[in-house]
């Protein structure tokens, strides 16, 4: 799937880069990083995910990885050392299939969150501080 999903190849032949070797060597790390991640992902996602995080190890092995920054008319966009544009299509597939899964932190109809009693008081709030949510990671 690395061919479908980038611009990199697979192979053995002639002076390959992105050797079989390599390959072997990236894939169960890209999937210990994306089993630490996974909200649940269907196979198929799953897959994708694991593949775009293979391609994103291969271009920091590469160093194409730095500040880079785009600007067309209005729209700009910049990257941080480190992220590439697989890590951030990556972290975008994984925050909407999550999002999808759990329900918005911090809503009281929540099962993995709760609320202070006192917390609508509006009439003594003190300060401006965010209401806190407890159990936001679970």
């Amino acid at each position: 799937m690395i061919a479908q999903i980038s611009e990199f190849s697979v192979s053995d032949t002639g002076n390959a880069i992105f050797t079989t070797s390599l390959f072997n060597t990236l894939s169960p790390v890209a999937q210990a990083l994306l089993d630490e991640d996974n909200p649940g992902l269907p196979d198929a996602l799953y897959d994708y995910c694991h593949a775009l995080l293979i391609a994103h190890l291969y271009s920091v092995k590469k160093g194409l990885t730095g500040y880079q920054s785009q600007t067309a008319r209005e729209y700009s966009v910049q990257r941080r050392v480190g992220q590439t544009a697989y890590m951030v299509e990556y972290q975008k597939t994984i925050k909407r299939w999550a999002a999808k899964i759990r329900p918005s932190v911090g809503s009281i109809s929540n099962e993995y969150s709760s609320r202070r009693a006192d917390s609508r008081m509006d009439g003594l709030q003190l300060d401006e501080a965010e209401i806190p949510s407890f159990f936001e990671g679970l």
